[in-house]
């Protein structure tokens, strides 16, 4: 989180930094309740365990993206 605001506020003009860090604060934070509320559905639907492992699918699937580009 610190070496990316870190490179936000480095390459953003003087005049955009807090239009910069209010955007990137606002889809940060948007995940959350969505998180919040997905969470709440699946645990209804699937119980605790169920929703654990959809969770941890969910993590592993997302990283690979990153894993299979060409950096």
């Amino acid at each position: 989180m610190v070496a990316q605001s870190s490179y936000q506020q480095a390459l953003t003009p003087d005049g955009l930094l807090g239009r910069m860090n209010a955007t990137a604060r606002f889809i940060a934070w948007t995940g959350i309740p969505l998180g919040g509320l997905l969470g709440g559905a699946l645990g209804s639907s699937f119980g605790a365990t169920g929703t654990l492992w959809v969770g941890a699918a969910g993590t592993t699937l997302s990283s690979l993206p990153v894993l299979l580009s060409p950096l």
